[in-house]
């Protein structure tokens, strides 16, 4: 029995240490090829030929991967878009700028100095929507930051805030809401980002003397946000392309991003919310409408349209 013994468990052992090593060629495979990758190379890591014990644990590193990669996309296409946005206002500054100093002329000098602030104001405007794009991320965790949001009061804080834009065009700004209290569930911060985005547009695109009207009304298990404003409105073709970013109608001279609406789809998209551009009954101008379900499940996806 003892030369059996012996005789055995050298086998045995050496039998086990080639079923091991077999066994784990593979997880030497797949580290071997992640320690030889590049920083940027972020492809799927081939899944034939991995054991079954561990394909779920390489399914998530290809996950990680894919979210890696759509980082750095998303880095490098807001570095591109700034650079592509600010390049213009920045040239507008500089010339504004050489003006101003090689006129003598004062009025001359006022104008230039005028155009300079506008100049400022817009590359402001562009790099703050820029930062608020970059943020919207589908990774972003917004939507899990909920509370109870009385919606006719964000929406009265942010035309006192926007006032005074309307008050320089002799633009006429009111809230029409029959209640005092109509609450959703939302992230307070992005639905007044939502807000502001849509009367700032109105403001931008109403001429002197237009109107606009905020609605905020409870329809069945919805509550609807309305800004309708007397401006040129948008054309019915092209009113899906106005959630793209930097997307512009032609012929527009109010001062814009292109980035408004993209925001406003974004957030509407992270609170299960449709929105929706329409004619006003006059006929004149544009009507967005942003419905809300007066109650988000946080584990359900819902989209913009």
């Amino acid at each position: 029995d003892l030369y059996i013994m012996l005789l055995t468990f050298p086998l045995s052992g050496l039998l086990i240490w080639i079923i091991i090593g077999k066994g784990l060629d593979s997880l030497d495979s797949v580290a071997r090829e992640v320690a030889n990758r590049a920083p940027s190379q972020l492809e799927p890591i081939d899944l034939s030929g991995v054991p079954d014990e561990i394909r779920p644990l390489i399914d998530e590193l290809n996950n990680l991967f894919n979210r890696l990669q759509q980082a750095f996309y998303r880095e490098k296409r807001f570095a591109a878009d700034a650079a592509h946005e600010l390049k213009t206002p920045l040239a507008a500054l500089k010339a504004h700028a050489q003006v101003a100093l090689r006129t003598d002329d004062i009025k001359e000098r006022d104008k230039a100095l005028h155009k300079l602030i506008e100049c400022v104001d817009r590359s402001t405007h562009i790099v703050q929507q820029l930062l608020t794009m970059s943020r919207l991320v589908p990774e972003t965790t917004l939507i899990n930051d909920m509370s109870e949001v009385n919606l006719a009061k964000l929406a009265m804080d942010i035309i006192a805030i926007l006032a005074p834009a309307a008050i320089e065009k002799q633009i006429d700004i009111a809230l029409d809401c029959q209640q005092k209290q109509i609450d959703i569930s939302g992230n307070y911060t992005a639905l007044s980002i939502l807000t502001r985005n849509l009367v700032d547009n109105a403001i931008r695109y109403t001429p002197e003397g237009g109107t606009i009207t905020v609605m905020v009304k409870e329809k069945d298990e919805y509550i609807v946000l309305s800004v309708i404003d007397d401006g040129p409105g948008i054309p019915k073709e092209l009113r899906a392309r106005v959630f793209e970013r930097f997307f512009r109608v032609l012929g527009n001279k109010a001062p814009g991003s292109g980035l408004g609406l993209a925001i406003v789809s974004q957030i509407a998209s992270l609170h299960l919310a449709k929105v929706q551009l329409n004619s006003p009954e006059t006929g004149k101008g544009l009507q967005i409408d942003v419905i809300f379900p007066k109650k988000i499940d946080p584990t359900d996806e819902g989209s913009a349209t």
